[in-house]
């Protein structure tokens, strides 16, 4: 039962940031730091979502333990998790801005 709310709760937050995403496109803050505010709540949300894994591993009886593979989910959780983290906290990466894009059409009076 705890683990069917842990997935849920990953499919809600999944949904909610998307949809946040998505609402918040008229705002005038940058795509790159909408990215990362949503990958940083994907990140604590599959850590709590793995707590309670462990938490409901520890309080299941051996029934439960024998028809869900909690080492394999927890695993998946964390691979998931550490993407989240390597692709968030990356070296940055230059990327080529020409001034000249729009003809120089800024700049002209």
């Amino acid at each position: 039962m705890k683990i069917k709310t842990a997935v849920l709760a990953l499919l809600l937050v999944c949904g909610s940031t998307s949809a946040l995403a998505a609402h918040d496109r008229g705002s005038l803050r940058p795509n790159s730091q909408r990215e990362r505010i949503g990958l940083q709540t994907v990140s604590t949300q599959l850590a709590k979502i793995n707590e309670l894994a462990t938490a409901s591993q520890a309080s299941a009886n051996t029934r439960a333990k024998a028809q869900f593979n909690y080492a394999k989910f927890q695993n998946e959780i964390l691979k998931l998790q550490k993407q989240v983290d390597d692709f968030l906290y990356r070296p940055l990466q230059p990327v080529p801005v020409s001034v000249l894009d729009n003809g120089g059409s800024q700049f002209q009076g």
